[in-house]
């Protein structure tokens, strides 16, 4: 009998057939896995370098803000008389307030409340050389001149500041604030006494003003606040601030010095007639280089006013007010024997709290916020048993703001500015354009969430 022609009784073209099979299978295994690995990390091809074609396109350009179109008015303004112009005190009280650029914070706060601000005072300029050459510095705190040979440079990053001006057609005059801080660093440069006693120092600033000025004709001033000055260097100090009043005024430009209180190296009558008002520090009555305490009292501060007002008329100052706090780390007290005083807590560090920052310390370690009877200041202290120290935390938020800004008004000083946008208590806004009519207890009953706080 014949066989079939595919008769294979031992198999052996199956196990072939099963080997091809099975190779067959792990290729398109491994050609499906390149495949999906491919769409997974896919990029796209190069765009080719052709040249557009060229269309007539024609823009519409924004309409302008006309010289005559009225510009908006801040709740607590009489007139659109630009602020700058405004006598100081006469009735017609101005907000003013300091930015900082190196916060992202202080620039939230500027957009939000842009329009209940007359004068701003941003710190962009700085001394920090004998020299006194202008320097600013960049978001990495890399300095660079400000007048560098024919040039003059920006100082407003992106021109945030003058673009949100603009944006929201306010009325607002911008005095560039100089002092002779080195963010490097983090102080204020003792050098400084160096550059007053100079006066080819003091010529070489005041010409760089003027071209810096001149180039950036919407400034209306300058705002000095030059600080930790010598007791020798206090004459130069004068000198410089009297040959930048003329200069200015023979320009139309305004001129602000910032003062501190209770210091009797600064001459407060000499400096008033020789600018357009003192910017009064009433702050930091304790501070980092002292125990802990009030940021500023209420009697303190109103002493602080009374004092002023002997020798400085009121058209002249502007009141600063403070809304941050510190918060002083000290050892945790040893326990006193019967009959002994307590010996006073060694500081072991402060550090500077902006007033979210010190609400959510509160929060954190739950404590409970105490106005102080004497003082009218905040206040609360925690224990950190890791570390073995305890927190003293001292505050001025807008409970303290509003009594601060009455007791002025008694006083009769109208004229506030704000240290510093970006650190305040926000709800500070809802009293800040009429003082003597906010209800406190509506008005800062809730307090909105501030700009750099865990919510």
């Amino acid at each position: 009998m014949n066989k079939q022609v595919f008769f294979d009784p031992q198999r052996k073209r199956w196990k072939r057939l099963r080997t091809i099979f099975d190779v067959l299978a792990l290729c398109g295994l491994i050609l499906g896995t390149i495949f999906f690995v491919g769409l997974v990390r896919k990029r796209p091809l190069p765009e080719l370098l052709l040249s557009s074609q060229k269309r007539n396109y024609r823009t519409l350009a924004n309409h302008p803000i006309s010289k005559n179109q009225k510009l908006g008015r801040s709740a607590h303004r009489k007139t659109d008389t630009k602020p700058s112009d405004v006598p100081l005190n006469s009735g017609e009280g101005l907000r003013a307030a300091y930015y900082v650029e190196d916060d992202p914070a202080s620039y939230s706060s500027l957009r939000q409340h842009i329009a209940q601000i007359d004068i701003l005072f941003p710190e962009w300029l700085h001394v920090v050389t004998p020299n006194g050459d202008l320097t600013s510095y960049t978001i990495d705190n890399r300095p660079y001149r400000v007048v560098d040979g024919g040039n003059i440079r920006a100082v407003d990053r992106n021109s945030k500041v003058a673009d949100t001006i603009t944006a929201n057609h306010v009325n607002l005059d911008v005095l560039p604030l100089v002092n002779n801080y080195d963010p490097v660093h983090g102080v204020f440069q003792p050098e400084i006494g160096e550059f007053f006693k100079n006066q080819q120092a003091r010529d070489n600033f005041r010409q760089q003003t003027d071209r810096f000025l001149a180039a950036n004709v919407s400034y209306r001033g300058l705002s000095i606040d030059f600080e930790a000055v010598p007791s020798d260097s206090q004459a130069g100090f004068r000198s410089l601030i009297a040959e930048l009043y003329n200069d200015f005024h023979n320009l139309g430009l305004r001129l602000y010095v910032n003062v501190p209180v209770r210091d009797e190296s600064f001459d407060l009558k000499f400096l008033a007639d020789h600018s357009d008002g003192l910017l009064l520090m009433n702050y930091d009555e304790h501070e980092s280089d002292s125990e802990p305490g009030p940021i500023a009292s209420q009697d303190w501060f109103i002493e602080n006013l009374k004092a002023t007002l002997k020798v400085v008329p009121k058209e002249k100052i502007i009141c600063a007010l403070g809304s941050y706090g510190y918060d002083w780390t000290t050892r945790l007290p040893e326990p006193v024997k019967k009959g002994k005083k307590a010996a006073p807590p060694e500081v072991l560090s402060a550090v500077p709290l902006s007033t979210q920052e010190a609400w959510q310390a509160a929060y954190d370690s739950d404590s409970e916020i105490d106005l102080d009877d004497d003082t009218l200041n905040v206040h609360f202290a925690y224990d950190d048993e890791d570390t073995h120290v305890r927190h003293h935390v001292w505050f001025l938020d807008a409970v303290t703001a509003l009594n601060q800004m009455r007791a002025a008004r008694e006083l009769g000083i109208q004229t506030y500015a704000l240290w510093r946008l970006g650190q305040e208590d926000n709800s500070l806004w809802k009293v800040w354009d009429t003082p003597l009519r906010a209800d406190p207890n509506k008005d800062l009953a809730h307090v909105e969430p501030g700009y750099d706080v865990d919510t």
